[in-house]
C-alpha cells in the first residue's frame, strides 16, 4: 500500500512540478484508511488537476484516493441515485450519465480531476455547480474514527467553497459521493456561448450540449496533458454594489454578472486589463487564449509558479482595487 522510501509525484500534478513524498499510500479501498496514522500530517490527492506543489520535498502522508465504481441507489420515473467512488475520472463519469440517460451534469463536461475532488471546491462551469446535483458525501471521519454520510444541507456548499475546504479540511476524506439525476432532459444554456452556440437549433440533445461544452472549453483552455496547467487558476472575484459602481464608471465595458445582492467579475478579463494575458515570465505564462490559466513548461517548479500568481494578484489589486483569490489548491508553506 505504501512506498517506505521517497516517491516522485511529478507525474500525478497538473503542472508538473517537481515534488517528492516520504510516503505515498495508494487507497484502492475506502477500509485502508483505517490503517493510516493520522497523528502525522497528510495531504488526499486526487488526479493533481487542481493541485500545486510549491516545495519539492514534502514531508506529509500523501493519500492518493483510487477507488473506482458507480452504483445505482435508487431510482423512479423522475430521478435516479448515484453512489461514486471518489476515484472515477469525473470526465469519464459525466460521459457514463449520458450514455445512461441520466441528466444534469451536461454542462460540467470535460472538467479536468475526480469525483471525490468536485464537492470540496463545489466545482462549476458555464451556469452549473455541482452542489445543485449531490444529495450527499460519504467519507472518513478523522476525529470520530469512523465512516459517515453528510447530507446535503450539511455541506456548507458556497461559490467554489464547501465545509471540506472550509471546517472539516484535514478531517474529512471523501470516499464516495452521492448524485441525484434526472431523466428528463432540461438544459441550462444561460452562459451566453451557449446561448449563441444553439441560437439556430429548433432541438438539441444532452448529448449536442455536452459536445457544444466541450468544444467552447476546448476554444479556451489547454489540455493539461499537453500543456502543463491547472484549469483556472483564480477565481472570479465577488464585489459589492458599491464598489462595483466605482469600477463601472471607469470601466464600462467589465464584463458583470448578478450573484445574490452581490456581483461576480470576470477574473480573466482583470488579467488581460493589466495587460497579462499570455505574459510569461521564466517558466511560467498566463495562456494567451484565456488570462485566467497559468501555464508550466516543465522546466521550472511550484515556487516560481506560486511567485507568478503572487505578481498577477498584486497587478490587478493595483489597478482595480480587488484581490484575486487562488482557486488551485496551494500545498507547502508559503
Amino acid at each position: 500500500m505504501s512506498w517506505p522510501t521517497a516517491h516522485s509525484i511529478k507525474a500525478l500534478n497538473g503542472f508538473q512540478v517537481p515534488c517528492n513524498v516520504e510516503r505515498y499510500y495508494t487507497i484502492a479501498k475506502a477500509n485502508q484508511l483505517l490503517d493510516i496514522d493520522f497523528e502525522e500530517s497528510f495531504f488526499v490527492l486526487g488526479q493533481g488537476t487542481n493541485t500545486l506543489f510549491i516545495e519539492e520535498n514534502i514531508k506529509s502522508n500523501i493519500l492518493h484516493m483510487l477507488e473506482t465504481g458507480i452504483n445505482i441507489l435508487d431510482e423512479n420515473d423522475k430521478e435516479v441515485y448515484l453512489e461514486v467512488k471518489a476515484g472515477n475520472s469525473w470526465p469519464e463519469f459525466v460521459e457514463w450519465t449520458l450514455y445512461q440517460n441520466f441528466y444534469g451534469l451536461e454542462n460540467l463536461s470535460l472538467i479536468p480531476g475526480s469525483v471525490g475532488a468536485c464537492p470540496v471546491q463545489n466545482i462549476g462551469a458555464y451556469g452549473v455547480e455541482v452542489m445543485d446535483l449531490i444529495h450527499e458525501v460519504k467519507g472518513f471521519s478523522i476525529p470520530q474514527g469512523r465512516f459517515i454520510s453528510i447530507a446535503h444541507d450539511a455541506c456548507e456548499f458556497t461559490y467554489r467553497n464547501s465545509i471540506f475546504k472550509g471546517k472539516l479540511k484535514g478531517k474529512f476524506i471523501i470516499t464516495s459521493v452521492v448524485f441525484r439525476l434526472n431523466k428528463t432532459f432540461s438544459p441550462n444554456i444561460s452562459y451566453q456561448p451557449l446561448r449563441d452556440y444553439f441560437k439556430d437549433s429548433s432541438g438539441f440533445t444532452a448529448q449536442d450540449l455536452a459536445q457544444a461544452v466541450i468544444e467552447i472549453r476546448q476554444s479556451k483552455l489547454p489540455n493539461h496533458k499537453e500543456i502543463y496547467n491547472c484549469g483556472s487558476f483564480f477565481q472570479n472575484p465577488i464585489v459589492s454594489k458599491d464598489k462595483l459602481n466605482q469600477m463601472i464608471d471607469r470601466y464600462p465595458e467589465m464584463p458583470v454578472y448578478a450573484f445574490g445582492d452581490q456581483y461576480k467579475l470576470s477574473a480573466g478579463y482583470l488579467i488581460e486589463s493589466c495587460g497579462l494575458k499570455g505574459f510569461t515570465l521564466g517558466n511560467v505564462s498566463t495562456y494567451h487564449k484565456q488570462a485566467l490559466v497559468i501555464t508550466h513548461n516543465g522546466l521550472g517548479n511550484g515556487r516560481e509558479i506560486y511567485e507568478f500568481s503572487e505578481y498577477i494578484i498584486r497587478e490587478v489589486e493595483k489597478k482595480f482595487g480587488v484581490k484575486l483569490h487562488r482557486e488551485v489548491n496551494v500545498v507547502g508553506n508559503v
